[in-house]
This record gives C-alpha cells, structure tokens and sequence, in this order.
C-alpha cells in the first residue's frame, strides 16, 4: 500500500497483485494480504478481486486472511521468527489455515477475530509512535525556547520503570511507514465516518514543521559563529531519495530547504551512510561552513 503526498490511500499494487494472482488460484488455496493498510481492504477490495477473477467463492473455495508485517530492521534481539505474529481470517477455517502457515514460521501466534481488527492493530501500532514522536518534537521546540534541556528530561524520566516509553526528538517522522500509515486510519474514519481524527492530523502538522524547524535551528547556530548559510558545504545521504523518487520523511524537505536559502552553494551527496559520512568529512577539512544531513 502506498499513498499520495495528500497522504490518500492508493491500493494499486494491492489491487494490481490481487488481479495477477486471481486467475492462479486452486481450490483450497489460502491468501494472506501483509501490507500495513486502512481497516477493511482484505474484505472489500481483496477479496472481490479475487473471486472475480477465479470464479470462486472465498471462504468456501479458498481461504484469506490478513497479517501485518512487523519488522525491525537491524534489530538482532526482535527478528520475524522471534517477534508474535497477528493472524486473521475471513472466516474460522481460513483463521485456522493462515494461523497454521505462520505457526511453521515464527514462535508465537496472536489471532484476532477479523482481518479489520488485524489491520487496525498495525494502525494502532505505528499510530502511537507516530504522535509520541510528535509530542516530543513539540516538547523540543518549547523547551529550547524556554531555556530547558528536554533531552535531559527525556533521559531522566526513562529511568521510570513503568508508565513511561522513552521517545527523542528529531526532524520528523521518516521511512515508508510513519509519515502515512496513521493517516491511512485517518482517510478512512473521514471517508466511512465524516469525522477528523484529531490526534492524527495534530501529529501530522507538527511532524511536518519539523524540516523547517531544523533549518531555521541550522541558521542560529551558524549566525551565533557569525557564518552564513550562503556558500554553506551541504553534505548528504539523501540526493538520491529526493530527486529520483518519493520517500516520505524530512530528510528531503530538510535537503530543500537548504538548497532554497542557500544561494551560491555546493552540495555532494552520497547513498551510502556511515562509509559516506567520513569521506565526505575528510573531503571538506578545509571546509568553513559544513551542514552534514545523514
């Protein structure tokens, strides 16, 4: 599942995939959709493409159901065999064939009752990151402002045993999940609902004004050591991302940004990171002005 810039669900691969596969299937043979999406597309978009083009009865012909993907790249402790695995199906027997599948794979099960409530549990999880996030964003900009150390405070305050989940500030939210899949729950409440969820579209504004935060925190600091932005070294991991192809996260809106106020520049950028980051330091030595956007 993608989304538009507007953050509007687009199901074409979804939709393009379940067509592809439609005319394939075999009775008794079982689907399981993964991509993190809004409540209800297993069962309304899935399934009538797929009975369309195979002529059968899902659910009685074949099984569906829905589990999200829950990966965590580079982590070593929580990995797909290791981490609980939420399963559904359209009906109990397709619950019991996707539960059956996914218990070969991984350690542990986690059933729901329908593939809306499976949906919405990616939602709900990528959802509260996403406005924690936020507020600790808000909380940065306020504290800076007031004189206070907020990542002091961050810090201290995760020493709480219980109650508390530590968050850090930064320029936004990034990477194909955060930036959209809350607002996927936000299109379809507004759509099916005609009501605004709240928390979402506050999270959303603030993340989104994190970028430009950023850079106006960039012009501070350079004008407090009496440089400027203009002729400014912009070194970056991110040229790639924002010239090629849409990836939502601040990185680009940060790298723009830069560009737009800084007249008479030079920038570099480089796809890989940390390999990239000591180059391009040891290439700027001589470099009065270097804002490095990893």
């Amino acid at each position: 599942m993608v989304a538009s810039r507007r953050r509007k669900p687009q199901p074409i691969k979804t939709a393009s995939n379940a067509r592809s596969l439609a005319p394939l299937l075999t009775a008794g043979a079982t689907v399981v959709l993964e991509s993190t999406t809004y409540p209800g597309t297993t069962e309304e978009l899935l399934v009538p493409l797929l009975e369309a083009g195979s002529g059968m009865v899902a659910g009685r012909d074949f099984h569906v159901g829905y589990s999200p993907e829950r990966i965590d790249p580079g982590n070593k402790t929580w990995g797909f065999v290791e981490t609980p695995k939420v399963v559904s199906g359209i009906t109990p027997d397709s619950l019991a064939k996707v539960r059956g599948f996914y218990d070969s794979l991984v350690n542990q099960t986690v059933p729901v009752s329908s593939p809306k409530e499976a949906e919405l549990t990616k939602l709900l999880e990528n959802t509260f990151r996403h406005v924690n996030i936020a507020l600790v964003n808000e909380l940065a900009v306020f504290g800076h402002q007031l004189g206070v150390n907020v990542w002091e405070s961050i810090e201290a305050a995760s020493t709480k045993p219980f109650g508390f989940m530590k968050f850090t500030p930064g320029p936004g939210v990034g990477g194909h999940c955060l930036p959209v899949d809350p607002s996927y729950l936000s299109w379809e409440v507004r759509r099916k609902l005609g009501k605004s969820f709240r928390f979402v579209e506050l999270a959303n504004d603030i993340n989104d004004h994190m970028p430009d935060y950023v850079v106006q925190r960039m012009m501070e600091m350079l004008n407090r050591d009496r440089k400027s932005l203009n002729g400014a070294k912009i070194l970056s991991s991110t040229g790639r991302e924002v010239f090629t192809y849409y990836v939502p996260g601040p990185k680009g809106p940060v790298f723009m940004s830069l560009i737009e106020k800084t007249f008479g520049r030079s920038s570099s950028s480089s796809d890989a990171l940390l390999p990239s980051f000591f180059a391009a330091s040891k290439s700027c030595r001589a470099c009065s002005r270097s804002l490095i956007l990893a």
